[in-house]
């Protein structure tokens, strides 16, 4: 019994802990944190997760421009290259980078892109 007590107390902490680390400040969230390698990995187990990365790196990049306009700055356009090519890019930058952040890559294939001037 005196087993089954501290085993309980055990997992009841580590709960505990988890809990806690949830309710801490994130500065991101979703596939963007994630390694390249991961991205890789998921994408060649199943392919139409690639579909998921890009639209995560779509909304990023949309919430960046919004946040531009905002300041009345320029912003990226989105459309050039066509999706496609930016998921190649994405793709490239992954397989020379697999440590770097997902979102890293994100970065990047935004760097790339024309502006449009404000």
């Amino acid at each position: 019994m005196i087993k089954l007590l501290a085993a309980t107390a055990f997992i009841t902490l580590l709960a505990a802990d988890a809990w806690a680390q949830k309710t801490e400040p994130a500065v991101g969230e979703g596939v963007g944190t994630y390694a390249c390698s991961e991205y890789l990995r998921a994408t060649k187990a199943d392919p139409s997760k690639d579909m998921l990365y890009y639209s995560w790196a779509q909304g990023w990049m949309t919430g960046w421009n919004l946040a531009l306009m905002d300041q009345h700055k320029p912003t990226a356009d989105l459309w050039t290259p066509d999706g496609s090519d930016q998921r190649a890019f994405l793709l490239a930058y992954c397989k020379a980078h697999p440590t770097a952040l997902f979102m890293e890559a994100v970065y990047k294939l935004r760097a790339s892109l024309p502006t449009i001037a404000k």
